[in-house]
């Protein structure tokens, strides 16, 4: 365990890889010195094992300090965040079970630490890779080893007679803390709802605002606004609650083809992003260093959008009428990337 920094040579480093459209290729080796504690960091399963016993054994903090630490933060205004959260800690609760954890992620890889206080049990999970094929939850292997102690795992239990008017239901909402947007539609009397690029799965109806997937142990509630109007929903899973706001619907336009083979090239912000811009049957797609592909839907001949993370991206020109940038907005930031080719 140590502080990672460039140029350092670690024995058995794990490789990040990333998913593309033909399985899997290695990830950007981002630098990582710069952000210190908060992804430098290199260890092992046992290593953080041995920390998590210290740290809840009294080890590492005082007792005033670890109460501080262990303590859900209140918002300025005196409200309770969607996610209860202390010190670098979230706190959750899966079957009657207390689970103290959190979790990181890079390209080409995700991690898990959690602990399960009333068993004093700690689970540590590692992959090198950014899109695990298994459910990469501490929740699911606790339930291995403390079924016996958990409460008992009530199924939902669909409704007979199905919600009128799903219409009503449907559109994007920006679920900040996954980092995508999930999109809810119709079919059939039927709806369906979609994770960012993820695959997209029938969710069922247990009341008129509240469905589940089968496909995974979660839940989602369409919450009503002011006006009445659907404008945010909460997405159960694993004991913890994402929030997601409803987003505006943007009119997507139809644009003359030829505008957007200008827009093909590579636009770099710095040495570890790059953006390459394609035109693929007459639709505009961005790929990032080591992401996937993603369409960029046009909402006029120079801006666009990537409904899967709601994020906008503007092409500029210079004097002469060539582009020569693109501006990203991501997440209440703006990142201005040059064309190099």
């Amino acid at each position: 365990t140590g502080v990672h920094h460039r140029g350092i040579q670690l024995e058995h480093e794990a490789r990040g890889y990333s998913r593309n459209a033909t399985g899997f290729t290695e990830s950007v080796n981002w630098d990582m010195s710069w952000a210190g504690g908060a992804g430098a960091l290199y260890s092992t399963v046992d290593d953080l094992l041995k920390w998590n016993e210290a740290l809840y054994s009294g080890k590492v903090l005082n007792e005033e300090s670890m109460k501080a630490a262990l303590t859900p933060a209140t918002l300025k205004g005196g409200g309770q965040p969607v996610m209860e959260y202390g010190y670098g800690l979230g706190f959750s609760k899966f079957r009657g079970q207390k689970i103290i954890a959190h979790g990181g992620g890079l390209h080409g890889f995700v991690t898990q630490l959690a602990y399960f206080p009333q068993e004093k049990m700690t689970i540590v999970m590692y992959s090198n890779t950014d899109e695990p094929q298994v459910n990469f939850s501490p929740s699911t292997i606790a339930e291995a080893f403390l079924w016996e102690k958990m409460d008992k795992q009530l199924s939902p239990v669909q409704t007979a007679e199905k919600p009128k008017n799903l219409q009503r239901l449907t559109g994007r909402y920006d679920v900040t803390a996954a980092g995508a947007v999930l999109v809810v539609t119709t079919a059939n009397d039927q709806l369906f709802a979609q994770l960012g690029g993820q695959q997209k799965f029938e969710i069922f109806p247990i009341s008129d605002s509240v469905f589940f997937w089968k496909v995974v142990d979660a839940k989602i509630h369409f919450i009503k606004g002011a006006t009445g109007e659907i404008s945010e929903i909460l997405i159960h899973q694993g004991g913890q609650a994402l929030k997601g706001e409803r987003l505006k619907e943007d009119v997507i336009v139809e644009i003359d083809p030829a505008v957007l083979e200008q827009y093909v090239g590579k636009y770099k912000l710095n040495d570890q992003l790059t953006i390459t811009i394609t035109n693929e049957n007459k639709r505009l797609y961005g790929e990032a260093t080591g992401q996937s592909k993603v369409e960029l839907k046009p909402l006029s001949a120079s801006e666009f959008i990537v409904q899967e993370v709601n994020a906008r991206v503007s092409f500029l020109k210079d004097a002469t009428g060539k582009v020569e940038k693109m501006r990203l907005s991501m997440g209440g930031n703006d990142s201005e990337l040059k064309k190099i080719e």
